[in-house]
């Protein structure tokens, strides 16, 4: 949404944009009603179609730990949530802001092996809970020198047109300072 509201992509393939990002928007009403009013590209409610493949042959921030990239922009990446020991690989493939999405104290991915509930040995950020932490996340993305953005995106329903608004100018600023990776 960000690339088309800056004009930097067509409208027209925001849905084909999402779907490489591991987003399927356009089988979630929700989604499709955030895109239809930030973008004005209309299109259906449809099934899933999600696209499975990462891109091949690339360097660099472009290929790091699954990520994925609007089409031929360089510039916003999506991946899964970083963990503790992924750090300093971040730092080194060029990113200079992490932005997460994620809700502060939410629950963190449990195997059917982990206990519960108590602290896993997952390292994503977790309390003692088992409960993503926000500072946690921001503080060791901080202390490596990159800059950090939490924007959370919580329920079906939760980011809507009003909330990217809300973060756009940040985006626009982790945008402008390099390589973002978000999650």
């Amino acid at each position: 949404i960000h690339m088309v509201a800056k004009g930097l992509r067509p409208s027209s393939m925001i849905y084909n944009d999402t779907r490489g990002l591991g987003w399927d928007y356009q089988s979630n009403t929700a989604c499709n009603t955030l895109i239809s009013i930030s973008t004005g590209c209309r299109r259906p409610v449809s099934p899933q179609s999600m696209e499975q493949d990462l891109a091949l042959g690339e360097d660099s921030y472009l290929a790091y730990y699954w990520v994925h990239r609007v089409g031929d922009m360089d510039g916003f990446y999506n991946t899964g949530q970083i963990l503790e020991t992924h750090i300093d690989a971040i730092v080194a493939a060029g990113y200079k802001t992490v932005i997460s999405f994620r809700d502060d104290g939410e629950p963190t991915t449990r195997l059917p092996s982990d206990p519960s509930p108590g602290p896993l040995p997952n390292f994503e950020f977790s309390d003692a809970k088992g409960n993503w932490l926000l500072s946690k996340e921001a503080w060791a993305v901080e202390d490596a020198g990159l800059s950090f953005l939490s924007a959370p995106v919580s329920g079906v329903n939760a980011f809507t047109a009003k909330d990217y608004l809300l973060h756009e100018t940040s985006i626009a600023a982790a945008e402008a300072k390099g390589p973002v990776l978000a999650h």
